[in-house]
């Protein structure tokens, strides 16, 4: 009948050949007469997990979280698994930051030519979140896996001086007396560590 609007349904079956080719977009197109219309089916493969590493003299492991000197640079690099997942190749770092916390303890930059490594810099000392995001969102689909790496930069000591009262290194006494000496730690405001092992050449004398 004229203005009768006829409603069918048909079903897309996702087949061992379409498992096969694993991702992939398909065109479904229905037609009556001389009228037709199509429909997209996309099949995505999706990510199962992704791990982040430390690069150190080209050795891989797999952290959550990472120890930095500050003025120190390291690269962290993301693994998806499976390396061919859909939306592997849409990677962001960033950093974390909660209200009231510093977010200059370091800093991101990611690779352009390979986004799923980025280099850290550790600007200050302090903890901070690195956030790295892979995947996309594809109609409705969310195929997109998060991981945070903290971060903890201190100021290493890189030197000590040893030096008597009076701020010289070196020291000259009498026998019988006695001289107290400290230890001076480089660069300025370094954390000073938890002990000191003090050794004498001569221990007898």
């Amino acid at each position: 009948a004229g203005g009768e609007t006829i409603t069918t349904t048909a079903t897309y079956t996702i087949t061992e050949a379409d498992i096969l080719r694993q991702a992939f977009t398909n065109t479904v197109t229905a037609k009556v007469g001389d009228v037709e219309d199509t429909c997209t089916v996309t099949v995505i493969k999706p990510i199962e997990n992704i791990s982040v590493t430390s690069i150190i003299a080209d050795e891989e492991t797999d952290i959550t979280s990472y120890a930095m000197a500050k003025g120190a640079e390291q690269t962290l690099k993301v693994k998806v698994t499976p390396e061919d997942a859909s939306g592997a190749d849409q990677v962001n770092w960033q950093v974390l930051t909660d209200p009231g916390e510093d977010s200059d303890v370091v800093s991101v930059k990611q690779n352009s030519s390979d986004p799923t490594e980025t280099v850290i810099t550790a600007l200050k000392t302090g903890t901070a979140k690195v956030k790295v995001t892979v995947g996309e969102q594809v109609d409705g689909i969310n195929n997109v896996v998060t991981r945070e790496i903290e971060i903890n930069v201190t100021n290493l000591v890189t030197g000590v001086t040893l030096q008597d009262g009076e701020g010289n290194t070196e020291s000259t006494v009498e026998v019988g007396s006695t001289v107290q000496l400290s230890a001076a730690f480089s660069p300025e405001g370094a954390d000073a560590p938890a002990s000191i092992v003090w050794t004498s050449e001569k221990p007898d004398m």
